[in-house]
This record gives structure tokens, sequence and C-alpha cells, in this order.
């Protein structure tokens, strides 16, 4: 497990045991087929301009949820305090 804080939020990444990536890969694996067919249904070009939309997308997404969250003092910050 590993603790950082960003923009001032404190975030835990934390590794998937062999069984949890088992699970994550056999959770993934029917559905990858479906998405690909789907993404070769778009050109080159298509894709070009789906990717970039996506980021953004996300991007807006972590951004909304953060703000949903509001400000999250890191531990370090809370401890200062008491």
């Amino acid at each position: 497990m590993q603790r950082k804080v960003v923009d001032g939020q404190e975030r835990v990444v934390v590794a998937a045991t062999s069984e949890g990536r088992e699970r994550l890969g056999a959770w993934q694996a029917p559905r990858r087929p479906f998405f690909v067919r789907l993404l070769e249904t778009l050109s080159p070009d298509e894709l070009a301009t789906l990717y970039p939309l996506l980021a953004r997308l996300l991007a807006a997404a972590e951004q909304a949820n953060v703000e949903a969250d509001g400000p999250r003092r890191s531990r370090e910050a809370r401890r200062a305090v008491r």
C-alpha cells in the first residue's frame, strides 16, 4: 500500500493479490472482445477524435468527483490540528 497527497487530497494505492489479478482478468476477458468490436467500427480518423474526447471526459469526471467530495485534508494535516 502506498499513500500520497495529490492536490491536497490523500490517495491510497494498493496492489492486487494474485487472486485479485486473476479475478480482474476473468471479469475483463469477456468484455474486451466486445469493446474491440465496437472500436473496430470506427475509422482511424474517428478513433483519433474519440481518444482525446474520452480523455477530456475522464478528466471532467475526476474533477467532478473531487469537487463533490469537497476538500479533504491529509492524515498529516489532521494530526497537526490535534
